[in-house]
C-alpha cells in the first residue's frame, strides 16, 4: 500500500507506522534470536550432536556455535569445554535435536529478512517526506525514531540531495 505525501498528517502517520513495523520486526528477531541460543545452550550439553552437525543444521560455521556457547553456556574461562558426543546416544534424538536447530535457525533467517524488509521500507518514506519538504530532517527523526543525522544520511544514499526550504531565514540569508 503506496500513499503518497501530500500534507504533514499524512507524512507522521506514515513515519510512525514504519517505526512501529521495524520495532515489531525487531522484536521478532530479538526472540528467535533468544530461542536459537536458548536451543544451542540446551542441546549441547547433552551430547546429541557434535559442533559440527548443529552449524550444519543451522547453516553456519561451527565458530557460531562456539561463540555462542561460549557467550550464554556454562563454561569456564580458560578450560575446553568440549562435550564428547556418546556413542550410546539416541538416532532419534539426535534428529529432532537437528530439525530443532533448523527450525530455530530458519525462524531466525526469516525473521532477519523481515527487519531488513522494515528497516528498507522506513528509509524508503523517510527519503519520501524529506524530498517532499514537508517536514524537516529534526521532525522526520522524531517520528521515525532516529537520529536527524540519519535522516540525511538516509537521503544522500538514496540519491537526494540537501533539501532547503524557501521559507528559511538564517543568519546569512537575511
Amino acid at each position: 500500500m503506496d500513499v503518497t505525501v501530500i500534507d504533514q498528517a499524512t507524512a507522521v502517520t506514515k513515519l510512525t507506522t514504519t517505526r512501529d513495523a521495524l520495532a515489531v520486526a525487531v522484536d521478532r528477531l530479538t526472540k528467535a534470536t533468544d530461542a536459537l541460543v536458548d536451543l544451542i545452550v540446551e542441546v549441547r550439553p547433552q551430547g546429541l550432536l557434535t559442533v559440527d552437525e548443529m552449524a550444519t543444521a543451522m547453516g553456519r560455521d561451527r565458530n557460531y556455535v562456539d561463540r555462542l556457547w561460549s557467550l550464554h553456556g556454562s563454561t569456564t574461562k580458560g578450560q575446553q569445554t568440549r562435550i564428547p558426543v556418546t556413542e550410546q546416544t539416541s538416532a532419534v534424538a539426535a534428529r529432532k535435536a537437528y530439525d530443532f536447530l533448523a527450525t530455530a535457525a530458519e525462524a531466525q533467517r526469516k525473521a532477519l529478512e523481515a527487519v531488513t524488509l522494515a528497516r528498507a521500507e522506513r528509509n524508503r518514506v523517510v527519503v519520501m517526506v524529506y524530498s517532499s519538504k514537508l517536514l524537516r530532517n529534526s521532525a522526520i527523526a522524531v517520528h521515525a525514531g532516529i537520529d536527524r543525522n540519519h535522516v540525511l544520511r538516509i537521503a544522500r544514499k538514496a540519491g537526494v540531495g540537501p533539501v532547503y526550504r524557501s521559507d528559511t531565514v538564517n543568519q546569512y540569508t537575511g
